[in-house]
C-alpha cells in the first residue's frame, strides 16, 4: 500500500505533492501530526495521516501502509524527517527548476536564432516583396533569381545547411545528453565520411578565412552513436572556425594506437593560444579562454563542454595538446596564436575493422 506526501514551503507554494484529489479533503482537515482513522470516507480502509508545520513550511503524510498505521512512532518519525528537510527539499527543487529553465531558454533562443538566419538567407536570394506581388508567379520569380545568381544561391544553401545542422545539434544535446548512455544507438560508421558530412557546411567559413582544410584518406569504421558524435564534430569544427588563424591550414589526421587499442582523430591547427592553466578549464561549462574573451570571440562556453560530455558517453575523450612542435608563434591584434592539436580519442575499439 502506498504513502502519499505533500510538502509546502514557507511561501505557501507546493514543493511536491502526490495526493489524490479526494485525499486533499483530509489534508485541509488535518490539525495534528498523528491521526488514526478507522474508516476512510472514500476507500473504507484504515488510514493514518498527519501534518507538521514549522517556520519553513508544512509536511503532510497520508498512508494505507500497515507498518505506518500499526506503528505510530514510525509514522511520526517519517513525518518529522520530511519536516526537518523542508529547506533542503525546497532548495533542490529550486535548483532543478532553474537548471531546466536555463536549458529551455538556451534551446529556444538558439533555435529561434538559427531559424531567423535561415529565413534571412532565403530572402537574401529572393526579396520578400517580390514574392508578395503575384501569388501565381511565385515559382517563376524564384526560378529567375536562382538562375540569375547561382553563386549566391550556393553560398546561401551552405549557410542554411550549417544552421540546420546546428538546430539538429541543439535538439540532440537536449534529448540525448541528459538521458545518458541508454539513449545512444551505437553502430559502426566510416569516421572520415562522418567528418565530411559536418565539414562541408563550414566550406564558406573556411573560404572567407582563407584556411586550407586537408583530411587524410581513411577507411576506418568505428562504433559510436552517430547523432551525438556528429554534434561533437560540429562543435569542434565550429570552435576551429572561431579561433583558427586566417591564411593557415587545418589538418585532420587519423592515428591508430595498437598498444592501448585506441583510435584518434587529430585536428591540427594554428589557433589562439590556450594557456597551461586553462587546459582543464576550457572543457568546463560556461568557461571561455583568456584570448577568446580578449578577442571578443567568447560565446556561451558550451562548445568544448558538450564535446567532452558527448565523447565520455561514447567511451571516448577530448585531449587538448597545446603549443605543439614544430613550434609556431604569432601575435595578431595582441592575441597569441600557436600550434594546437585537438584529439578525439576513441577507446576500446578492438574488433572494429577497416572496410
Amino acid at each position: 500500500m502506498k504513502t502519499f506526501v505533500k510538502i509546502i514551503n514557507k511561501d505557501n507554494v507546493v514543493i511536491y505533492s502526490d495526493l489524490l484529489k479526494e485525499q486533499e479533503h483530509y489534508f485541509s482537515l488535518c490539525v495534528d501530526q498523528n491521526i488514526l482513522i478507522d474508516k476512510c470516507d472514500f476507500s473504507s480502509k484504515k488510514i493514518r495521516h498527519g501534518k507538521l508545520t514549522n517556520e519553513h513550511g508544512i509536511a503532510y503524510l497520508f498512508t494505507y501502509d500497515h507498518d505506518l498505521i500499526n506503528k505510530p512512532r514510525y509514522f511520526k518519525e517519517k513525518l518529522r524527517v520530511y519536516s526537518e528537510q523542508l529547506i533542503e527539499i525546497n532548495n533542490i527543487k529550486s535548483k532543478l527548476v532553474h537548471d531546466i529553465q536555463v536549458d529551455n531558454r538556451r534551446l529556444i533562443h538558439n533555435i529561434t536564432s538559427f531559424n531567423a538566419h535561415n529565413i534571412q538567407e532565403l530572402y537574401l536570394i529572393v526579396p520578400e516583396e517580390k514574392l508578395s506581388k503575384d501569388y501565381k508567379a511565385i515559382k517563376e520569380t524564384v526560378k529567375s533569381y536562382l538562375l540569375n545568381d547561382p553563386d549566391a544561391v550556393a553560398d546561401a544553401f551552405l549557410r542554411i545547411a550549417k544552421n540546420s545542422i546546428a538546430m539538429k545539434a541543439e535538439f540532440t544535446v537536449f534529448k540525448k545528453l541528459d538521458g545518458g548512455p541508454s539513449t545512444l544507438q551505437k553502430q559502426t560508421h566510416n569516421i572520415r565520411k562522418v567528418i565530411l558530412t559536418v565539414l562541408h557546411v563550414f566550406y564558406q567559413d573556411f573560404k572567407e578565412l582563407d584556411v586550407y582544410v586537408s583530411v587524410e584518406e581513411n577507411d576506418k569504421f568505428l562504433k559510436f552513436d552517430f547523432e551525438t558524435i556528429r554534434v561533437a564534430l560540429y562543435h569542434i569544427i565550429d570552435n576551429t572556425v572561431k579561433y583558427i588563424l586566417p591564411n593557415t591550414q587545418l589538418k585532420i589526421k587519423f592515428i591508430e594506437n595498437y598498444v592501448d587499442g585506441s583510435y584518434s582523430i587529430l585536428f591540427d591547427m594554428i589557433s589562439m593560444e590556450i594557456k597551461n592553466s586553462e587546459v582543464n578549464d576550457v572543457v568546463r561549462e560556461g568557461y571561455s579562454g583568456v584570448y577568446a574573451r580578449q578577442g571578443g570571440k567568447n560565446g556561451d562556453g558550451l562548445g568544448l563542454y558538450i564535446v567532452n560530455k558527448i565523447l565520455n558517453l561514447n567511451h571516448s575523450e577530448l585531449i587538448i595538446h597545446i603549443n605543439q612542435s614544430p613550434f609556431y608563434s604569432k601575435k595578431v591584434d595582441n592575441i597569441n596564436y600557436v600550434r594546437n592539436i585537438f584529439e578525439l580519442k576513441f577507446n576500446n575499439i578492438s574488433g572494429i575493422h577497416v572496410h
